[in-house]
């Protein structure tokens, strides 16, 4: 059993308040249990520091990075918390892309893979997120976070595809094994899923609905709200429902008291976490 291993990527400046920034992430999973990781962020205002930093907490390798149409130089920088990607940008860009190769994200546990990261951003971001499982391998259990994800394939490899949006920290996580040969065994396989499923959605229904009962229509919202997203700012909420600050307060508070939903002082307002 080997050790395992988060990777959590931050990317560290600040930003104008009006700079809509969106990531494009791939997540290239390798026979050898490598992962390539691919990420091109596109801001609505150019990045115009002489250098950004991108936080990692894991040693990375094949690092390359990009902007504007030319590379950029950079150098890995030991940190208390990791290592620092120190990018120098040759000038204004509205995109930026970065790529490397990490180790020791995947930890294999008898027959089944797990592969889990973490990326944190300084402000609200759009994702867009492909994760490529080795060519000869599966979902286990249809086991991955976050929900939701669409399942696709090339011929060769499955392909997990999620669209998170606003997030400011988001998890990947992974489970897939080999598939076993012969047609036979992946058709039964085939349908055995689909009943899975079938079963699943309607038990997960009947769960929710008696989950839900006993909350007021705004409570029910700010709780699909929040287990889609699993963090927000109080602030958000207010926006998003337009709840006054006190309705939203009194909101949060009764989540809270079901320890449905924990709650950290952030500036001006509270940063949210679903609980469960």
């Amino acid at each position: 059993m080997g050790k395992m291993h988060t990777l959590l990527a931050l990317l560290l400046f600040a930003l104008p308040a009006y700079a809509q920034q969106e990531a494009n992430i791939t997540f290239d999973i390798q026979p050898d249990s490598s992962v390539k990781h691919a990420i091109v962020f596109s801001f609505s205002s150019p990045l115009t520091a002489a250098s950004i930093d991108y936080a990692l907490d894991g040693i990375v390798r094949d690092t390359e990075v990009s902007g504007g149409g030319q590379k950029m130089e950079h150098e890995l920088i030991r940190s208390d918390s990791g290592y620092i990607m120190r990018i120098f940008l040759k000038g204004p860009t509205r995109s930026l892309s970065i790529s490397y190769t990490a180790d020791n994200v995947v930890f294999r546990s008898d027959s089944v893979n797990h592969f889990f990261t973490e990326l944190s951003f300084e402000q609200p971001t759009n994702i867009s997120a492909r994760l490529e499982l080795p060519a000869g391998y599966g979902l286990y259990q249809d086991s991955y976070r976050p929900a939701g994800a669409s399942t696709v394939s090339d011929g060769r490899r499955i392909i997990l595809l999620w669209r998170p949006t606003n997030v400011q920290s988001v998890f990947f996580s992974v489970k897939f094994a080999k598939l076993e040969e012969g047609g036979l065994l992946i058709a039964s396989v085939a349908v055995l899923s689909g009943l899975t499923i079938f079963l699943f959605l309607y038990l997960r229904h009947k769960t929710r609905e008696e989950f839900l009962r006993g909350f007021r229509e705004d409570e029910k919202r700010v709780i699909e709200y929040l287990q889609e997203r699993k963090t927000a700012l109080q602030s958000d909420l207010e926006h998003e429902f337009k709840f006054s600050r006190a309705k939203a307060t009194r909101i949060v508070s009764k989540l809270q008291e079901k320890n449905l939903v924990g709650k950290q002082k952030y500036g001006r307002t509270n940063k949210l976490f679903w609980l469960k």
